[in-house]
């Protein structure tokens, strides 16, 4: 490999991990993309490259490169790194909040794969509400299936429907330990890297998704959990 494909690849990996960038925003960018799509040796080892790193090239297309990690890649998002001193029932109950968002978005699975349906719309008030909803389904599925029960989810839902998170402050503020103000956090979080990005008038409650949130939701798909999740918010695949 000459000294110019190397910085190339260099390049063309920090314009991928810089959160929010986009080809149309980027001459360079743009450029080293194209290369990607039609020079099969320089796609090679950017994957190599990629793979060294931990970290696995999930998409290429004008939207940008988009990657997805390892567990044991020192870009992986940690749990501290998303909220510090969690403990057992802030864990699970965040967990619950990303799959509720992910279920929000794309209820349907084939839904991942049609970049045709654009964007997503989501806010606060809904995904708290939608949550609540979920997880009183949760509830009722695992009183009538055993199969449809799961450990860390019972113990999630119970923290929503015991009330437990969402109680609220004296002054009627979101602090973090609302339940809505715990669904803000992780959307604002989500929106820290780039996975979703703020709309309308008010850019702290609102949101829509973006193409990286999608890709990244592929993984998913796979999730026993998530499956559970998908089960209960009763979407037909078929419609």
């Amino acid at each position: 490999m000459n000294p110019r494909d190397a910085h190339a690849l260099g390049l063309l990996l920090r314009f991928a991990l810089t959160r929010r960038l986009r080809p149309a925003e980027n001459l360079d960018y743009r450029r080293l993309v194209e290369r990607l799509q039609r020079d099969g040796a320089f796609a090679a080892s950017f994957g190599e490259l990629a793979d060294g790193m931990g970290l696995i090239v999930l998409s290429t297309d004008d939207y940008g490169v988009i990657l997805g990690c390892r567990d044991d890649s020192p870009f992986s998002m940690r749990l501290t790194d998303f909220r510090t001193s969690m403990k057992s029932d802030d864990r699970v109950l965040y967990g619950l909040i990303l799959l509720t968002i992910a279920s929000w978005c794309f209820p349907r699975a084939s839904e991942l794969d049609d970049y045709g349906e654009g964007v997503r719309r989501l806010s606060v008030p809904d995904v708290t509400g939608h949550l609540i909803e979920l997880s009183e389904r949760l509830a009722e599925n695992a009183d009538r299936d055993a199969a449809a029960d799961h450990p860390e989810l019972r113990q999630a839902w119970r923290i929503v429907l015991e009330g437990a998170a969402s109680k609220p402050t004296a002054s009627g503020r979101r602090t973090s330990t609302t339940l809505a103000g715990r669904v803000k956090y992780t959307l604002q979080k989500l929106a820290e890297h780039g996975l979703l990005v703020p709309a309308g008038d008010d850019k702290k409650e609102s949101f829509k998704t973006t193409r990286a949130f999608r890709t990244q939701l592929r993984d998913l798909t796979a999730n026993e959990a998530f499956a559970l999740v998908r089960a209960a918010s009763a979407v037909d695949e078929d419609l």
